[in-house]
């Protein structure tokens, strides 16, 4: 009940100011927290003055949707400094939401993949042509669907819905996109970014659209 009143208080505190529907806004946090997804719940009421999150919240009804929802447990595994700059958390949060309905029919089997544009657009994050928000990439792998281009490996594990959302859960928060460098690092390519510094590409590759 402590849980449910935060999150109406919050809500109620800063929408004057938003544009998002409150009503639908309140009715989904409700759902998260009754269902399973109280971090993620959290999550976005801490952080729903940035800009990240108020984009979600402006964008996730209407039209179909689908959520990645990350579990509790998914959320457990955080280190602290990743749920604490809620400007940081409100861009992972939106990366989260993606544009249309995408069941586990929608994905591709590898070695194809199915892109998905998603509702991140900080531009300190998101360097596409034409001012394109972030898109993400999704395969069918040994039976499981899962998210590439991830530090670790992310599955979807179960579907639900709410209303226009199509929630599908995940057994990771998903990481916004990194640099080339972390990228380097990532699949332990430690020649690579030598030649590339010696050739004077790295700045150009990090500062490239596309």
């Amino acid at each position: 009940m402590f849980a449910k009143t935060l999150l109406l208080s919050t809500l109620a505190a800063t929408a004057a100011a938003q544009t998002y529907n409150q009503t639908y806004a309140t009715g989904l946090l409700q759902f998260l927290e009754n269902n399973g997804f109280s971090s993620l719940a959290n999550a976005i009421t801490t952080s729903i003055d940035s800009p990240g999150t108020i984009n979600l919240l402006n964008n996730v009804n209407g039209t179909s949707k689908t959520l990645l929802a990350p579990t509790n447990s998914a959320f457990n595994g955080l280190a602290a400094n990743a749920t604490s700059n809620s400007t940081l958390l409100g861009d992972r949060l939106s990366y989260h939401l993606l544009s249309g309905s995408f069941p586990g029919s929608a994905f591709a089997t590898s070695p194809s993949h199915t892109i998905a544009r998603t509702y991140l657009n900080d531009t300190s994050l998101v360097t596409l042509e034409g001012n394109k928000t972030q898109a993400m990439a999704f395969t069918i792998d040994g039976g499981a669907t899962r998210v590439l281009n991830q530090n670790t490996v992310v599955t979807i594990t179960n579907t639900t819905s709410y209303e226009n959302l199509l929630i599908q859960v995940v057994d990771a928060v998903i990481d916004t996109p990194g640099t080339i460098t972390a990228a380097f690092a990532t699949y332990k390519l430690t020649a690579l970014p030598t030649v590339l510094d010696q050739l004077n590409f790295t700045d150009a590759l990090e500062a490239a659209h596309g």
